[in-house]
């Protein structure tokens, strides 16, 4: 359960450093190098991103933890103890500054975004085969996650 975790930590930590790094990372996804629009929803692209920079970010905080504390009997228990409550901190600040400035400057924010009888996601519609594609992209996600994390006898 941990690594699931650590998983989802990985991608909120990605997409916090991409977000500062490159503020402007999402009107670059929307269109083509030729200026066309593109017809699927920015997210589709910004998640990978966001998942691979923060899988390195953490892995490599956790890594070069675990080697300053080598001498220590289980190095990398150690570095795991240092590094998750440190990125979930990070994580905490970061989103709830970021949220709390979003509610200064728009009194009337809702946390649930409405949906149009066309079903748009950012300015374009959703067809049956995106969703076909998306739920089984998530449930073989899930399948392989559950069975990569599954140890037999401990």
């Amino acid at each position: 359960m941990l690594g699931i975790y650590y998983l989802i930590l990985s991608g909120l930590v990605g997409y916090m450093t991409c977000s500062l790094a490159f503020p402007k990372l999402k009107n670059y996804t929307q269109t083509t190098y030729k200026g066309r629009k593109i017809g699927i929803p920015s997210e589709f692209l910004l998640f990978p991103s966001s998942f691979v920079v923060g899988s390195i970010m953490t892995t490599w905080i956790t890594y070069i933890i675990g080697y300053l504390a080598r001498d220590s009997k289980s190095p990398l228990k150690l570095a795991n103890m240092v590094a998750i409550p440190f990125f979930t901190l990070l994580c905490l600040i970061f989103y709830s500054y970021r949220y709390y400035k979003g509610m200064k400057e728009n009194k009337n924010i809702s946390l649930v975004r409405s949906q149009t009888k066309d079903q748009d996601f950012n300015g374009y519609r959703v067809t049956k085969g995106e969703l076909v594609y998306l739920f089984l992209a998530a449930f073989i996600s899930v399948f392989l996650m559950f069975y990569t994390f599954y140890i037999i006898d401990n």
